[in-house]
């Protein structure tokens, strides 16, 4: 199923107005009536932060076969370390001065959508901050999108230790390939059947400053989640995981080469525990009005 993101964000006005809950599901929101879509927030970050770059390197990896995580579902990719320490830094810097009243906090975590607003009969496209600007472009350049197809949309989610998000399909108002930025801290990630089994078809641990891209299969037939804990199990304990990969995760991310606790007789493993998480969930929107 598409996770209707207009129809959740209505439910959390209509919650926030009349001080009750929200709508059990999304399926159950989109059925009402619809509402327009929350203004654009005009509140701009302090200049001095709203203007970083992401900056231009070589070293920056491109994405390539060798980034495809090996596994039942083919077209998923993985960089480790995709971004350095202080890029993650400044882009937090950037996200963090972005004032309270131009997020939406929904129940498992916080949201901000820049580019516009997606909608069935098109987006009204705004522009993009400078740090989103930046990180589109440097997507391009590592061969995530081309140049002719470049992304014009940034989901920026925030999820405290215990949040996650449900299985869901991006749906069909955006091109079938996205791209997944995270920082601050690691996540499980996991594709699922999309039927009442939510048979798990790959999971991964996603390290900060990584990025995970997702097409084909993964995007149009399986569904996608991240898993709501407090704390998840070492890379080692992750089959689509391979060594190698594991070994080349940043040193300071507490992901690399991490002890288990496991014992003959235990079942119990060490769990690495989850700190704040933003991600940037970048994609390209088919229809965008003029």
């Amino acid at each position: 199923m598409a996770l209707d993101f207009n129809a959740l964000l209505a439910a959390e006005r209509t919650r926030r107005r009349h001080g009750g809950a929200a709508p059990a599901s999304a399926s159950e929101a989109a059925g009402r009536s619809p509402a327009p879509p929350p203004a654009p927030c005009r509140s701009p970050p302090p200049p001095a932060v709203g203007e970083y770059c992401l900056p231009e390197r070589q070293r920056r990896a491109a994405m390539s076969e060798a980034h495809r995580i090996q596994g039942e579902v083919q077209a998923v990719f993985h960089v480790a370390d995709w971004m350095d320490e202080g890029e993650e830094q400044g882009l937090l810097r950037c996200i963090n001065s972005i004032p309270d009243d131009c997020w939406v906090q929904l129940r498992s975590r916080r949201l901000l959508q820049l580019g516009g607003t997606p909608l069935p009969q098109g987006m009204q496209p705004e522009p993009l901050p400078s740090w989103a600007s930046a990180v589109c472009d440097a997507l391009v350049a590592a061969g995530v999108f081309s140049a002719e197809e470049p992304p014009n949309h940034v989901l920026v989610n925030e999820y405290l230790p215990g949040q996650g998000i449900a299985a869901h399909r991006d749906g069909p108002l955006y091109l079938s390939r996205v791209a997944i930025v995270s920082m601050g801290s690691h996540c499980t990630f996991q594709f699922v059947s999309d039927d009442v089994e939510r048979r798990p078809h790959l999971q991964t641990l996603l390290p900060r400053r990584g990025l995970l891209v997702f097409e084909g299969d993964a995007y149009e037939k399986l569904l996608h989640e991240v898993v709501a804990q407090h704390a998840d199990l070492p890379p080692q304990h992750h089959p689509s995981i391979r060594q190698q990969d594991a070994s080349e995760y940043p040193p300071d991310s507490g992901l690399a080469q991490t002890p288990s606790k496991e014992e003959p007789g235990m079942a119990t493993t060490e769990r690495i525990p989850r700190e704040r998480r933003v991600s940037l969930t970048v994609r390209r929107v088919l229809r965008v009005l003029s």
